[in-house]
């Protein structure tokens, strides 16, 4: 009997450790938004100044408990919302705006590696590339005036979170956050 529960032990630690590798959580608005200073503002008076307002989020899913962590539409159009909004892109109001920015998040490259129960006892980074059209278009109109893809990576490290899915779930989370500060930087470049 003894020698049984000092075989189950082992086994029964093994499957605690893979389910805690395995089991992933959602990004939060929160944590892929941006404060003011962390991005251009718009030039006070500019086209860009609380002119904006949030159109069609697509692209995105939703986060398995076995999975990868994934972000949703809703919770990149909440972050893309606040984030302008903290800058002071958006609108008041947003039946005054003049233009609607679109978001479809075209790829969530995430290390298929961090599935791997080993990596819990390997204290690695982990990186993940978000690629995101933007669109943004007069309203009433058909045409956009801006409309590019945006590639950026996010890197998590062991001391961000201790479990690969967690690291997994901080790299989208940074990933998004410096997609947003590339998308209007881009935008104030190009877009004069």
């Amino acid at each position: 009997m003894t020698r049984s529960r000092t075989v189950l032990r082992p086994v029964l630690a093994g499957l605690g450790l893979l389910l805690l590798t395995a089991c992933a959580t959602a990004t939060t608005p929160e944590s892929m938004s941006i404060s003011s200073g962390a991005a251009p503002a718009p030039v006070a008076g500019s086209r860009m100044d609380h002119t904006f307002r949030i159109g069609e989020v697509t692209g995105g899913g939703a986060t398995s408990s076995i999975g990868l962590s994934d972000i949703s539409n809703d919770v990149l159009r909440t972050a893309l919302s606040t984030s302008l909004r903290n800058l002071g892109y958006m609108s008041a109001d947003e039946t005054r705006a003049g233009y609607v920015v679109s978001a479809d998040l075209v790829d969530l490259d995430r290390p298929v590696a961090a599935l791997d129960p080993v990596l819990i006892f390997v204290p690695i980074d982990l990186s993940v590339t978000a690629k995101i059209r933007y669109t943004v278009t007069p309203v009433g109109a058909n045409k956009p005036v801006f409309s590019e893809l945006v590639a950026t990576t996010g890197t998590a490290t062991a001391s961000d979170a201790a479990t690969p899915a967690g690291r997994v779930r901080k790299a989208n989370e940074a990933a998004i956050k410096l997609n947003t500060v590339a998308f209007l930087k881009r935008l104030a470049d190009d877009w004069k």
